[in-house]
């Protein structure tokens, strides 16, 4: 941040996108710039701050036509150096000045991404003010509607999306809002899961009319933040807190199987070995062979540390079959295969039998949902499904349901060796990042050993049988981690791992 800061209050109009003649001489201090940001290295340390007070403020004397004029494609070392120096307003002005909307929201991510939730909040903030603004210009209504693009559709994870967005709509209102989705056929992950939402949703096909909501559609794009009770909100926190009542007002689950999809799958679990009546847990842990290949492959890379290795898992999945149930792997034919000696224990992942329809089966019939941080964890909870989230990182990217059962990893500074306590976790970008790779921020995330592993399925059985994992002796260690969770604005409602916690005490 730079030391020095212009009062909102202070910062003058900015100038219409006038017209300039393209021989108007420019001005000694246009020259100056100029030739730094096209000199030699383009040091932007050497651009004197009060240079580009001087130029872009006082009596705002430079117009559109002067800035896409001398800077060309070359805008972004200038509005970098504002957005480092926190003054979002200015860069966004600059930016929608030179006709570069994508380079703000590419900043937006980039703050998201590292955990810096403040800055990306601030600058989404500004992109969706100036998209409204846009919207509106077309009689688009924000206030009745929520415009939902396409790329809702992408992946499983996604779809789920589709489902906090209809909570918040039924829980929040106001009455008469209305969820618009575009359909792109050619973009839907799961036609199945989304044939169960698409009667919440006024679902548009029409690319003639999918054009007028263009401008909406981008206003919607940062899937972060959602416009919520009259604001805008984390979508987690939003996600969240619609859980939260949703539990409180004791209404049925958002989602409930059909009858001929649960005579389906329990003809398909017959084939696989399930007889009819038996319980079953299905289990699903990332790996990064989903992706690879895709133009998503290098995101997946720098989220790597939602992934986990499936025999890590045995011998929970053991644990269940002993209870007399079945394992269930989810996935896809990328994952590692299971070992076929162990009875009970179902690699659905490669069976031919696979399908989307068998998938939504399984979400919504499952005893309860052992998993990692990846797009099938958002899906269960909507049929009412407990889920057992393991291996969880950020903290803060959890919108689970008060039912569920949270299991994160601890994470070792590689300097010293030394584990994080859990209030150095939560309170750092630590508790926030998506992008966490140990080369550029110095730790190391360690994942959950079986024997955690193992002793979390343990009090998710105590949960559902009892209606509570709160034993006597973990009771003090739970309420220490909600009150940190809770002192540094986590949201969350899920019961954290008491087994966990107490094997871990020291570092509460």
């Amino acid at each position: 941040m730079s030391s020095v800061d212009i009062p909102e209050k202070a910062a003058p109009p900015f100038p219409p996108d006038d017209p300039v003649n393209s021989q108007t001489q420019a001005t000694p201090d246009v020259c100056h710039l100029r030739a730094l940001l096209h000199g030699p290295g383009q040091d932007l340390r050497a651009i004197p701050f009060s240079l580009l007070f001087k130029l872009l403020f006082r009596k705002c004397r430079i117009t559109a036509a002067y800035l896409r004029a001398f800077f060309g494609n070359n805008f972004e070392p200038l509005a970098a150096l504002l957005v480092h120096w926190g003054h979002y307003r200015i860069a966004h002005w600059f930016i929608r000045t030179v006709k570069a909307p994508r380079f703000l929201e590419r900043k937006a991510y980039e703050k998201f991404f590292i955990g810096d939730h403040e800055d990306f909040h601030r600058l989404g903030l500004l992109i969706n003010e100036a998209r409204a603004e846009d919207a509106a210009r077309t009689g688009l209504d924000f206030d009745q509607r929520h415009y939902l693009g396409p790329f809702y559709g992408d992946t499983i994870g996604y779809i789920a999306l589709l489902g906090y967005y209809i909570q918040m709509q039924r829980l929040w209102g106001p009455p008469g809002v209305k969820n618009i989705f575009c359909l792109n056929p050619k973009r839907i992950a799961n036609r199945h899961l989304f044939g169960y939402m698409a009667p919440f949703l006024d679902v548009v096909t029409d690319p003639a009319i999918q054009k007028t909501y263009r401008p909406a559609l981008e206003h919607m794009q940062i899937v972060s933040l959602v416009r919520a009770q009259g604001e805008w909100k984390n979508f987690y926190v939003a996600a969240s807190q619609a859980h939260i009542q949703w539990a409180e007002q004791k209404l049925p689950p958002l989602l409930q199987l059909r009858n001929e999809d649960v005579e389906y799958g329990w003809e398909n679990l017959a084939i696989l070995g399930v007889p009819k009546g038996n319980w079953f847990v299905i289990l699903h842990v990332r790996e990064s062979g989903f992706y690879r290949g895709t133009a998503s492959e290098s995101t997946d890379k720098i989220i790597a540390t939602r992934n986990a290795s499936i025999d890590d898992y045995l011998p929970a999945a053991r644990e269940i079959i002993a209870r007399g149930g079945f394992v269930i792997r989810i996935g896809d034919p990328s994952m590692k295969p299971l070992p076929a000696d162990i009875p009970g224990l179902i690699d659905y992942a490669h069976s031919p039998l696979k399908s989307e329809r068998m998938d939504v089966f399984l979400f919504g019939a499952a005893r309860f949902f052992l998993c990692t941080n990846s797009g099938p964890s958002a899906v269960p909870g909507h049929f009412g499904i407990p889920c057992l989230h393991t291996n969880w990182l950020p903290l803060s990217h959890h919108y689970g349901h008060p039912h569920d059962i949270l299991l994160p990893r601890l994470v070792e500074d590689c300097s010293t060796g030394r584990i994080l306590t859990f209030e150095e976790m939560i309170s750092s970008r630590v508790g926030h990042a998506l992008a966490m790779t140990p080369e550029d921020d110095g730790f190391r995330y360690l994942p959950n050993t079986p024997e955690e592993l193992l002793e979390g399925v343990r009090d998710m059985f105590e949960a559902l049988e009892n209606g509570t994992v709160r034993r006597r002796e973990q009771q003090r260690h739970m309420d220490s981690f909600i009150q940190l969770c809770q002192k540094h604005q986590f949201r969350w409602q899920t019961t954290p791992c008491g087994s966990f916690l107490m094997r871990h005490r020291h570092l509460l």
